[in-house]
């Protein structure tokens, strides 16, 4: 057994593929590394364009901006060129970004906004109370690095 080793990245989507195929991250990595192998050069490139998803998002639109005031000078110089967009204009390019993300991906938009830390312990608390047969978040960090 050998050690190689791949960006932080790369083995964080490596093992997010392997859970969702219910497999180890072992033989995930084997079986992955296999198929490149036997490949050719051209049709291992032509499997990872396929596999790739791409989303286009818009550059945003440039407008006039305000005359600035004494003590905003620097940063209404920057907006007026395009560098900096604030304001209600920014959180309309966000929420236009947010909504095509959401269509491209064919989710809902989440209602409200995102839960609390507070909220989320609960959730999770609730749920170890439920369901004391299921391991704790700690455990489950535990059996992925036992794993290697």
């Amino acid at each position: 057994m050998k050690s190689v080793y791949i960006s932080d990245e790369l083995h964080r989507q490596a093992k997010i593929r392997a859970a969702e195929e219910g497999r180890t991250l072992r033989e995930f990595v084997e079986e992955n590394v296999k198929c490149g192998l036997q490949a050719k050069p051209a049709a291992a490139r032509q499997v990872i364009r396929e596999r790739a998803i791409t989303y286009e998002v818009e550059r945003p639109v440039l407008v006039e901006a305000t005359p600035p005031l004494a003590s905003d000078a620097p940063l209404a110089a920057m907006e007026a060129q395009g560098f900096v967009i604030r304001g209600e204009r920014l959180e309309e390019i966000l929420n236009a970004t947010f909504a095509r993300i959401w269509q491209q991906l064919g989710v809902e938009p989440p209602a409200g906004p995102p839960p609390s830390v507070e909220e989320i312990r609960d959730i999770v608390a609730r749920y170890q109370a439920e369901h004391p047969e299921a391991p704790s978040l700690s455990e489950l960090v535990i059996q992925m690095r036992e794993e290697f």
